[in-house]
């Protein structure tokens, strides 16, 4: 997974950014996702491609950083990523929630776009408001695609 500092990797499956059924041969691309690092609160995801040449390569946040997909469950936060899609297509989305009071909770939701051939960045967001015991804020706080809870 190359030079990753003074943090682990742990990979936990391959998944694919950007797939779309009819898409030109060779821009559907899988890539993978594994656990780069962390602390108290929860774990730290990167994800990875595979270059033209072969090799891989940490995608990068569209800025020249990491892009990190932090996955954590705390007192008014919880964060995580998910596959999502219809129609034929698969991609990303990583999931934020907030409350003051753990009973009403603000969501804002993005899918992951890619941008060139090694960045990833947040696409537009998606707000919503539900109560705690609302099915729809199972995600949060959790990573996982295709019915696999890889952190949860």
């Amino acid at each position: 997974l190359g030079e990753l500092g003074a943090g682990y990797a742990q990979a936990l499956d391959n998944v694919d950014v950007d797939f779309a059924l009819g898409a030109e041969p060779g821009t559907n691309r899988d890539e993978l996702i594994a656990v780069v690092g962390g602390g108290a609160s929860g774990l730290n995801l990167g994800i990875f491609g595979v270059g033209v040449d072969g090799c891989i390569f940490r995608f990068d946040d569209g800025a020249g950083s990491p892009f990190v997909a932090p996955i954590a469950a705390t007192t008014g936060q919880m964060s995580g990523l998910m596959c999502d899609g219809g129609a034929g297509s698969q991609f990303l989305v990583v999931l934020n929630a907030s409350s003051v009071d753990d009973i009403n909770w603000n969501t804002v939701d993005f899918r992951l776009e890619r941008e060139g051939d090694h960045s990833l960045v947040l696409g537009t967001p998606l707000e919503s408001s539900h109560i705690s015991t609302d099915p729809a804020l199972e995600p949060y706080g959790k990573a996982q695609c295709g019915g696999t809870v890889w952190i949860g």
